[in-house]
C-alpha cells in the first residue's frame, strides 16, 4: 500500500506495510526502513497515524536514523525493504 503526498513541485510516495517502509520522491527512494519514519500533522507539528490521513490534510514527512545496531546484515534481513519484498534498496538517513 502507499500514501500519494503531492505538493506544487514534486509527489512523495510513503510505502507501508504496518509501519512506515520507504519514502520516494519523484519514484527516487530517498529514505527506508530500518530508520524512521513518520508523519506529523503540518498545523500543530503532532504524530499522525496512518489511518488518521485525509485529503488536503497537510503533512510533514520525517525520518530519524535508527540504531546502528539496525544498520546491519542481520537488522536489514530483519527489517529492511527487501525483507518486505519491495523493490529499493536501503537509502540511509543522512
Amino acid at each position: 500500500r502507499k500514501i500519494l503526498i503531492k505538493n506544487h513541485n514534486n509527489d512523495c510516495q510513503i510505502w507501508i506495510r504496518n509501519e512506515n517502509l520507504v519514502v520516494t520522491i519523484n519514484n527516487k527512494p530517498v529514505l527506508t526502513c530500518p530508520d524512521l519514519i513518520t508523519l506529523l500533522d503540518k498545523s500543530n507539528k503532532l504524530g499522525l497515524h496512518n489511518s488518521d490521513l485525509k485529503i488536503g490534510l497537510g503533512v510533514l514527512v520525517v525520518g530519524l536514523p535508527n540504531s546502528e545496531k539496525w544498520h546491519t546484515r542481520r537488522g536489514y534481513k530483519i527489517f529492511s525493504p527487501i525483507h518486505f519484498s519491495l523493490p529499493f534498496p536501503v537509502v540511509r538517513l543522512n
